[in-house]
């Protein structure tokens, strides 16, 4: 601001009301003939929901990658059902594990 240029700004306002809401402040500086500053316009306009809806888009991102990645995943652990595959379809090759024989709960004295 101490330059003179137009401004912007992306901030969590709190309402009147105690909500919080996302703004985005706009500030632009008014210059006289001779360039220095003689006062500020600022406007700051509710993007609340924009900030949401990229929240959701994100996250729809997201599970449309894990939707990507189901059918490989499913179709290993149908081959390999003891194998525990945590990281999709770059997890290691290894042979599938030895099955432990099942153990008894130790009984209540």
């Amino acid at each position: 601001m101490a330059r003179g240029v137009t401004y912007e700004q992306d901030a969590r306002i709190r309402r009147a009301d105690g909500e919080y809401r996302w703004l985005i402040r706009r500030l632009a500086p008014v210059h006289d003939q001779h360039g220095h500053i003689v006062r500020w316009y600022g406007i700051g306009t509710d993007i609340e929901d924009l900030k949401r809806a990229q929240v959701a888009l994100r996250e729809q991102a997201g599970l449309e990658e894990l939707a990507r990645l189901a059918p490989d995943t499913l179709r290993r652990q149908a081959l390999h059902p003891t194998e525990l595959r945590t990281r999709g379809p770059e997890a290691s090759t290894r042979p599938p594990a030895q099955q432990d024989e099942p153990r008894s709960l130790p009984q209540p004295k």
